[in-house]
């Protein structure tokens, strides 16, 4: 609301009216804007707690997936349950069987007549063999999703988001499993998907991989291209040189020293508790304004003043606790960089699984951006940034040529 006001916007109440001239006027405002929120949030919750119970019975609340239809359970007004639709459902089963066979997707949903993009999500979805779920993430996660793996799960007591379904499958458990295999075989995870972002546009590169080439290649809208081994090569030689380069250590030791006097915990304390007195004397005036049997400009006025020093207060607290915040970070990479140092980052590297991989490399950067010149890198919890120029890897995996002055520290 505070954002709207400062933009001179006004808010119109059908069944209140609007006054923001006054303090009163703009309370009564923000208790409504408040109970509506308590609204929708209340109307979530029920929602959620609905939907899981339905859940729990075994009845799906989602959109009917592609081979099924709702219909109610015992006429109009009763439950919704899910039933194989006898126009699609035929087809599912067969598109699950052809991809049993050896078929991708693509070519057994033209062969069909279907539309590839609404059944894409459907090879792993536990509908299909008579289960409901909550959140796909939560399938994602799963290393195997084979039959017997996700009816174990349907059993057990303590899994809490997915349950046998009150519907009948479509689709049978050897052709299920066999359609699994071949998904985790032709599905191929990279450690750096998602990392990388276009230095130009900002939106993220994405990984290409042609027939005939032995490598994939990351691309971008914007019309550069670039090899995996190249862009990985590249990250590779940033993290070593992170964790293993005396000028970078020359930094941080640099970057610490100007956050070392670090005596903001008593003053962000000290402003709170100067909120607190101002917050106090706010709420005795708005009580004073309510229980007056008229307005006077004094205390008008003085509600006024107290709501600007609360304002100018809650900006100045929250300036205070971002630098706090950063100070807190920088001091948290100091002591995780001197543990980076001792681990040899190309052994580690080589031996992590691409997940692992995912998960490092959002711990080091909190940003890597990529151009046809090179890779721009900016450390997590600090105003460092460095840039490098492509380094190609030799045929052992070191690195055979350094496309420009290798890794320099750059400016923020």
């Amino acid at each position: 609301m505070r954002e709207l006001r400062t933009r001179g916007i006004r808010l119109w109440c059908s069944t209140g009216g609007s006054d923001e001239d006054t303090p009163m006027g703009r309370f009564m405002t923000d208790l409504r804007l408040r109970f509506g929120a308590l609204h929708r949030e209340q109307i979530a919750d029920r929602t959620k707690m609905n939907r899981d119970q339905r859940l729990r019975e075994g009845y799906w609340s989602g959109h009917a997936p592609t081979g099924y239809v709702f219909v109610d359970e015992n006429g109009a007004g009763s439950r919704r349950v899910l039933v194989p639709d006898p126009e699609t459902a035929p087809k599912v089963k067969a598109l699950f069987t052809l991809m049993a066979d050896g078929v991708s997707q693509k070519k057994a949903a033209q062969q069909l007549g279907l539309n590839e993009p609404t059944v894409i999500w459907q090879r792993s979805n536990p509908l299909y063999i008579g289960l409901v779920y909550k959140h796909h993430a939560n399938l994602d996660a799963l290393l195997h999703t084979s039959h017997a793996t996700l009816r174990a799960l349907a059993d057990s007591p303590d899994v809490a988001w997915i349950y046998p379904g009150q519907h009948e499958g479509l689709i049978e458990p050897e052709v299920w499993d066999s359609v699994q295999r071949q998904r985790r075989q032709r599905t191929t995870r990279y450690g750096l998907s998602g990392a990388i972002r276009c230095g130009s546009c900002g939106k993220k590169a994405w990984i290409l991989q042609r027939e005939g080439r032995r490598s994939p290649r990351f691309r971008c809208r914007c019309g550069w291209e670039k090899s995996y081994r190249i862009i990985e090569a590249t990250i590779l030689q940033a993290l070593v040189w992170v964790t293993e380069s005396d000028a970078f250590a020359a930094e941080m030791a640099k970057a610490a020293r100007d956050y070392e006097d670090d005596k903001e915990p008593e003053v962000i304390a000290a402003v709170r508790a100067e909120r607190r007195t101002v917050s106090q004397k706010l709420e005795r005036a708005l009580d004073a304004l309510l229980d007056a049997p008229t307005i006077t400009d004094s205390l008008r006025g003085r509600i006024e003043t107290l709501q600007e020093q609360k304002a100018a207060l809650d900006t100045q607290l929250g300036t205070l606790v971002a630098d706090h915040e950063q100070r807190r970070s920088l001091r948290s990479w100091r002591a995780a960089q001197a543990t980076l140092t001792e681990i040899p980052m190309r052994k580690l590297w080589e031996v992590t699984t691409p997940a692992e991989q995912r998960a490092l490399l959002p711990a080091v950067f909190s940003s890597i951006l990529a151009d046809k010149d090179g890779m721009c890198f900016q450390l997590r919890g600090m105003e460092v940034e460095f840039k490098t120029k492509w380094i190609t890897p030799g045929p052992d995996g070191g690195d055979k040529q350094v496309a420009g002055p290798g890794i320099e520290p750059g400016t923020p």
